[in-house]
């Protein structure tokens, strides 16, 4: 029997994509999951919607929050009620392609040195599709320098290393998942990401707009006690503050700047 994926999502107010998001994922070819979703405090129509598809399908789980308290709370919550040994990530205004989660399975059941997977995605601005987002195939240390070596909402990794590292942290603003790629690699993990498009990410001219300095200086020390952590040689250690530095950057540079990266 195929092994049980926990995938875990955390909402507030997305009720314009979350019906969609979570068809994505009742559609996949991988049958043996778990869907546990936190409501993190929503004012809108999210935890109607949430709730219907629970009361409709029982692999779908819904734990609510009655204060907004930020992704890593929520995901940490959905980690400690699930039942599965692989913990897949998924976002509520984004979409997983139907053979998302097989493919990594079938990748990561296979190979018992890899940790955590991730795939490339399709960078979707709300209108139209702008690009692929392609991550690195093989992430080493060396690659953190660029950046988070891995889409967040695209990975699965395995619960027992999670468990090891006391899962999220949330004293690093926007970095969470940066910052747990950090000590999952410390541990001595290894990660992939399959050079396969899997995954729709939507990615708003207005989510540029969310940018603060503070969320920049945060990343950049997690950049920094990121490099310390896996030994990164210190005249890497100015590439730390590009988060700092795109933070003051006017949005539409930034916008651009993205844009080009794309394939």
């Amino acid at each position: 029997m195929e092994p049980l994926v926990s995938i875990i999502m955390s909402v507030h107010n997305d009720q314009d994509t979350l019906k969609t998001a979570i068809k994505s994922i009742e559609k996949q070819t991988y049958s043996n999951w778990e869907f546990i979703i936190y409501d993190d405090a929503s004012t809108d129509n999210s935890k109607k919607i949430l709730e219907s598809f629970s009361s409709k399908n029982k692999k779908i789980t819904l734990i609510s929050g009655n204060l907004n308290k930020g992704l890593a709370y929520g995901l940490n919550k959905c980690i400690l009620k699930s039942s599965g040994n692989f913990i897949a990530r998924m976002d509520a205004d984004d979409i997983s392609y139907p053979t998302r989660i097989e493919d990594e399975m079938d990748y990561l059941t296979t190979h018992d040195d890899i940790s955590v997977i991730g795939c490339n995605l399709l960078v979707f601005n709300g209108k139209e599709n702008i690009g692929v987002r392609k991550m690195p195939e093989r992430p080493a240390k060396e690659d953190f320098v660029n950046g988070s070596p891995f889409a967040h909402p695209t990975v699965i990794i395995r619960k027992n290393i999670l468990s090891k590292i006391n899962g999220y942290s949330s004293k690093v603003g926007r970095a969470e998942d940066l910052d747990l790629w950090f000590r999952i690699y410390e541990f001595g993990c290894k990660g992939y990401n399959l050079q396969k498009v899997l995954y729709r990410y939507k990615e708003l001219p207005d989510d540029y707009k969310k940018r603060t300095i503070k969320d920049g200086f945060k990343t950049m020390l997690v950049f920094i006690k990121g490099f310390k952590r896996l030994n990164i040689p210190i005249y890497y250690y100015t590439f730390a503050l590009k988060p700092l530095i795109s933070s003051i950057v006017p949005n539409k540079v930034m916008i651009k700047y993205h844009s080009k990266k794309l394939r």
